[in-house]
């Protein structure tokens, strides 16, 4: 009887067991269900928050800074809040800030004339011309060729010496407004030292700070190093420039494991910095190889598509690596990171040349300038393309054609001039190029060796 019962038990049990399971599994589900609404919904509900923000800084003017401080700590690739916050940082005169905000621009949109516009006067109004002069320059080629535009680096370049090219930009802001003043200023030059890139060169207390991280490392203080890593990310919050001074500080002192966490903070605060990228590749390569380094930059450009920087470096690691066909797909990929960028050919064109593929150059250059036949760069590299194949007429073609479109090309003439120097009858002319130059001052080790080449042609080696 009792077994008889303990029968009936168990049916009676088993459809509630069942019923339970039922209802954990559903639950579990829900449970799933909602993690990845949440996970889903919470960019949206960042990007309105951030939205939100923003439009209130606008409202209030010069009062919203700390409102586009916030929209940028929540949304740091928000390329609204940023300009807005670059642009109030320079109407204050809080040049340094105004800086990293327009440089992260130009790194976050490289194709915008008005971020480039932006960093040349945050350079102009520290002191800085030559640097001005590059991010200016950055900026007329991309569409802001007006007559203020041209006669502003004119007066430049005029100031350093670029006497050429000054002259070209006062006769083209003369077609653009014949009623523009062209006074140029008048004196001695003052002597050229480039427009560096490097961090000491940064605009007023950036660069004293970045001079003082350097002497403190130098002098193994990594506390003193620190502690203005640390007063750098309060002074400067929604950059990269904290962190990242952190994660130098860190490399410097030999622990790259702390120092890959603050670079990748400032990896997420400045989402397209070249500079932070370029530091985290030596972390990576000492963690598994080039590929694994590779590997780690392909998952940047994953994270965000339209990043086209990472690709190159990815291409040449993976050549590091023995892996020549994954170094093509890589810089194939910059065509659906930048689908109406001829930035994308000149890459590709540049890496082929780099393999001696020559051939191959010049196939990328013509689809290139077949949609964008106005594109300078492109037909550089066709001449250039085209002075490895030996085709000498069609190299001379094609920088006359670049160089008409952009006649105060440095480099280009003078490879031009290098090529004509080498065929019958065209060393009066090559001269000539040579000539023009040295009243442009020029700085370039490859310009000022293209020039020694043709003047000894000409029978002038000590020019």
């Amino acid at each position: 009887m009792g077994k008889k019962k303990r029968a009936q038990q168990r049916q009676v049990e088993a459809p509630r067991k069942k019923l339970s399971l039922r209802r954990a599994a559903a639950a579990a589900i829900a449970v799933a269900l909602l993690a990845l609404a949440v996970l889903f919904a919470r960019p949206l509900v960042t990007s309105l928050l951030a939205s939100r923000k923003i439009a209130q800084a606008e409202k209030l003017g010069e009062g919203g800074r700390p409102l586009l401080v916030e929209a940028l700590s929540l949304e740091p690739a928000n390329g609204r809040a940023r300009q807005l916050l670059a642009r109030l940082e320079l109407e204050q005169g809080r040049l340094e800030h105004a800086f990293l905000h327009f440089q992260q621009l130009t790194e976050q949109q490289p194709e915008s004339a008005e971020a480039w516009m932006g960093l040349a006067r945050v350079r102009l109004a520290a002191e800085q011309p030559e640097e001005a002069e590059a991010a200016l320059s950055r900026a007329i080629e991309l569409g802001s060729d007006t007559a203020p535009a041209r006669m502003l680096r004119a007066r430049l370049r005029q100031g350093f010496g670029r006497f050429q090219g000054a002259r070209l930009d006062v006769e083209r802001a003369r077609q653009l407004d014949a009623g523009i003043d062209v006074t140029l200023p008048q004196g001695p030059a003052k002597p050229r030292r480039g427009a560096g890139d490097r961090a000491e060169q940064w605009p007023r207390a950036l660069g004293v700070l970045m001079r003082g991280v350097v002497a403190k490392l130098g002098a193994h203080d990594k506390a003193a190093a620190h502690a203005l890593a640390a007063s750098a990310r309060q002074e400067y919050p929604a950059t990269m420039l904290g962190p990242w001074l952190e994660g130098l500080v860190d490399y410097s002192s030999g622990d790259a494991t702390v120092a890959e966490k603050h670079f990748r903070e400032a990896l997420h605060s400045s989402p397209r910095s070249h500079r932070v990228l370029t530091n985290l590749i030596p972390i990576w390569m000492k963690q598994g190889g080039a590929l694994h380094a590779a590997d780690e930059l392909a998952a940047v450009v994953k994270l965000d598509p339209g990043f086209e920087y990472p690709l190159g470096l990815e291409a040449r690691l993976s050549l590091e690596g023995d892996q020549p066909a994954r170094a093509e797909a890589a810089m194939r990929q910059g065509f659906t990171a930048q689908p109406a960028s001829a930035i994308p050919f000149r890459e590709l064109a540049v890496f082929y040349l780099e393999l001696d593929r020559a051939s191959d150059a010049l196939g990328v250059c013509e689809q290139g300038l077949a949609r964008f036949p106005q594109d300078v760069d492109l037909r550089l590299q066709q001449a250039r393309g085209s002075v490895l194949l030996g085709d000498r007429q069609r190299a001379v073609e094609a920088y006359r054609t670049a160089l008409a479109a952009r006649p105060d090309d440095q480099q280009g003439t003078a490879e031009l001039a290098a090529l004509l120097a080498e065929q019958p009858g065209g060393l009066p002319r090559a001269l000539e190029l040579v000539k023009w130059l040295e009243t442009d001052a020029p700085i370039d080790p490859a310009v000022l060796g293209a020039m020694g080449r043709v003047n000894s042609k000409g029978g002038d080696p000590k020019r």
